[in-house]
Order: structure tokens, then C-alpha cells, then sequence
């Protein structure tokens, strides 16, 4: 999808980009098109399978060496620790942070555990943070790079997710005042309704609470934009990140701007 952009091969050649939760969908997606932008690619996730066939899958469709796994635990800073002393070690520097692990827990706010909510902090917020403390030195001190968040709108029966999404909001728009005066750019993009395994069950769980069956609901296939189509537009937005410094913005506006096809 992203070849059909107005974006050239290799216009991120040799930088190196850190994406997290990228073993599938939105993120798997971001992670090959940003190889085919030429930046290589560190898949952080917390599934080993779905790292591996990740890896194995954007390797075989470009280089031997465009992507590399690193098993990740977002929320965990030893993993975390891990994770950056990995990428120095193979490639000596970071690029692109593309904050896209997510977890989305479906329910009502009092009916959801203390658990529940914990575990969306760490994932969906502490995560984010994280990943922020351990690249943001080195990155001021090159006086380059990207840090991308995925946010998320507002969806009924997913505030414990939704509450730290909109913090994220709040840590971009706090990173880019703070790094002003810096290279560095920061910002927030919204993926859009988009046709995953994970999105399917979100909307057959809240289908499944207003009493309905849980057949997926036509509006939102209507609306429904494929998973490669957001990657795309989510890498095409780190390669044209001077245009949108400081915005939260969305994959839609990226996908007229590129004139990537929406499917």
C-alpha cells in the first residue's frame, strides 16, 4: 500500500525505527512499510511467536537484515533496559519510536477490576513513558528523530483503555513543548476504525453489553479501513513528520495528503 503513495523508496534509509506491539495488525503493518521506507526496523513485542514470524516475514519480503525481534514488555523497564541496550548494540542509535502497543479491555468502568485497570496503565501508558525516559537522550543529543504515539478516540465500554490513550495525548503535547527547541518532533496519530482480529472482538464484546447479537455491526464495516492501510498511513506520517510537529492528528488526513489508497 504505501508503494502507491506519493513517498519514495528508501526515504528513510538506514534510520532505525523502534516499534512496539508490532508481531500483528496496525503495528506489523507500520513496521513494513517503514522497511520499505528503508528504515530498519526493531520489532518490540511482548509475544514471541508473533516477533518471530514478524521479523521472519518482513525479512523475506526485503532484506535479510530490514527488521530484527527484541522481546519487549513495554510497561517493564528492565525489559525496557533490554530492549534499548538491543538496539545500540546492533545498530548504535534510534531514529523512530512508534508507541502502538495496545491493550483494550471491554466493560463498564465500576465493572472492570483494579486489575484490568493496572494492567491498561502499564501497557496503554506506563509503556509509552518508558520508552520516552530510556530513547529521549540520546535523541536530544543527536538532535534528530520521531517519537509517534497511536492514540485512540473515544469508544463506549473502552475507557479503561481510552483514559490512557488520552494521557498519551497529554505526554505528546507536553514531549513537544519541552523539546521545542530541539530537531526532535513529536506527535499523536489516531489509526482510524480498522478490521483486525482484536478490533473485531472489541466491537462484538460491546455489541454483546447494549443486548444485541454479536454480529459486527454494518456502520462500522462500512467504515472500516484494512489494517495495511493504516500501517501505511502511520509510517507515511513519521517520513513527512515536519508537517504535523506538535499536532494530534489522524490516518485519514495522512491518506489524502500521500494519496494512499483508502481500502
Amino acid at each position: 500500500m504505501i508503494a502507491r503513495s506519493i513517498l519514495s523508496r528508501h526515504s528513510l534509509e538506514d534510520q532505525v525505527a523502534v516499534v512496539t506491539g508490532a508481531g500483528r495488525g496496525i503495528g506489523l503493518e507500520a513496521a513494513r512499510s517503514l522497511a520499505w521506507l528503508g528504515a530498519r526496523v526493531v520489532i518490540a513485542e511482548v509475544d514471541p511467536q508473533l516477533g518471530h514470524d514478524a521479523t521472519a516475514q518482513i525479512n523475506h519480503e526485503f532484506d535479510y537484515d530490514s527488521s530484527v525481534f527484541v522481546r519487549t514488555d513495554v510497561g517493564n523497564e528492565d525489559s525496557v533496559i533490554h530492549l534499548a541496550r538491543q538496539v545500540i548494540r546492533l545498530h548504535g542509535r534510534v531514529d523512530i519510536i512508534l508507541n502502538n502497543a495496545v491493550t483494550i479491555p471491554v466493560g463498564l468502568i465500576q465493572e472492570n477490576s483494579i486489575r484490568v485497570w493496572d494492567h491498561s496503565y502499564h501497557v496503554n501508558l506506563r509503556g509509552p513513558v518508558l520508552l520516552v525516559r530510556m530513547f529521549l537522550p540520546a535523541m536530544l543529543q543527536q538532535d534528530s528523530g520521531v517519537i509517534a504515539f497511536v492514540a485512540s478516540t473515544a469508544r463506549k465500554y473502552c475507557a479503561v483503555s481510552e483514559t490512557m490513550k488520552s494521557a498519551q495525548i497529554a505526554l505528546a503535547h507536553n514531549l513537544d513543548a519541552e523539546v521545542e527547541k530541539s530537531s526532535l518532533i513529536t506527535f499523536t496519530i489516531h489509526p482510524g476504525r480498522v478490521l483486525t482480529s482484536g478490533a473485531e472482538s472489541v466491537e462484538r464484546q460491546i455489541a454483546s453489553l447494549e443486548g444485541q447479537n454479536e454480529s459486527l455491526d454494518p456502520k462500522f464495516l462500512g467504515r472500516a479501513i484494512s489494517a495495511e492501510t493504516s500501517g501505511a498511513a502511520i509510517a507515511a506520517s513519521i517520513a513527512l513528520a515536519s508537517r504535523y510537529r506538535g499536532l494530534d492528528i489522524d490516518v485519514y488526513k495522512v491518506l489524502r495528503e500521500t494519496r494512499i489508497p483508502i481500502e
